[in-house]
């Protein structure tokens, strides 16, 4: 699941994260996913995540510095999951920037710093590897997102090779399947799976602006993204809400996946 849970210090008025945060628990008990790939996450929201599921553990690391009332962090990509069915083997944080590696750095025409959070994990049940990686690209600058694409792509090449099962999570801020960050995917040989899926629910939209689903609009900026040995079975756009209240400005999106097994799985996280 990408899930863009809303900064929690925004000014939202009835929509505030005290007034929100137990509909953002409920939609995530309802779905159970092994993997969430978190966007706008206050440290606070963290802690909140992990405390109400302790069967997940968590990476990441804000993506620069913060406010006082934060302890001085400012929100991360953070990126769950289950940990009894999957060992972290490596996991990492680079910035989308000409010096990814460089602390809260920022280029081309990006508003603010930008991350990715990504992992390699181990299946336990399955034997196989796995690679997961969560972003959320800049909502200003256009060049950014298009350079943030090539980046990722870049270091997703470098780090888990063409052949390994990848997922990729995220809020891109530009449309599925017309925009020219998700072109750089296509290319790459990443499938969509809200367009692969051979049973989808929900409307193509993901923007919510804590209100019901506009289902004319195919404003599909939270994706989730594959390639590999990996089959997608099921998405959806996640319209839960508990009687109208909705538990972020996006909705969250949802897929199932089965993992093709290769012969040489291995017995071990090494």
């Amino acid at each position: 699941m990408t899930y863009n849970v809303r900064y929690g210090l925004a000014p939202d008025g009835g929509n505030s994260w005290e007034l929100r945060k137990d509909v953002v628990e409920n939609s995530l008990r309802q779905f159970d996913p092994d993997f969430i790939g978190g966007q706008e996450f206050y440290p606070f929201q963290v802690d909140f995540v992990e405390y109400k599921f302790p069967v997940l553990d968590q990476y990441g690391i804000p993506r620069a510095d913060g406010l006082p009332s934060t302890g001085g962090m400012d929100e991360a990509t953070p990126l769950f999951y289950k940990k009894k069915e999957f060992y972290p083997v490596q996991l990492g944080t680079f910035w989308l920037s000409e010096n990814p590696d460089e602390w809260a750095s920022k280029s081309w025409d990006a508003a603010i710093s930008r991350t990715v959070t990504w992992g390699k994990f181990f299946h336990r049940p399955s034997g196989e590897h796995l690679f997961v990686f969560n972003t959320h690209f800049d909502h200003a600058g256009a060049e950014s997102r298009l350079k943030s694409a090539m980046l990722l792509v870049e270091r997703i090449d470098e780090t888990a090779g063409e052949e390994s099962p990848v997922i990729v999570l995220g809020d891109f801020n530009a449309v599925g399947g017309k925009s020219d960050p998700w072109r750089v995917f296509d290319k790459a040989g990443f499938r969509d799976s809200w367009v692969e899926s051979p049973e989808k629910k929900g409307p193509a939209t993901t923007w919510s602006r804590f209100q019901a689903p506009d289902m004319n609009s195919d404003r599909r900026i939270d994706w989730v993204l594959f390639r590999g040995p990996l089959e997608v079975t099921f998405a959806e756009t996640v319209t839960y809400n508990e009687e109208g209240r909705y538990p972020s400005d996006h909705y969250p999106v949802y897929a199932e996946f089965q993992i093709i097994e290769s012969d040489e799985s291995a017995d071990s996280p090494d």
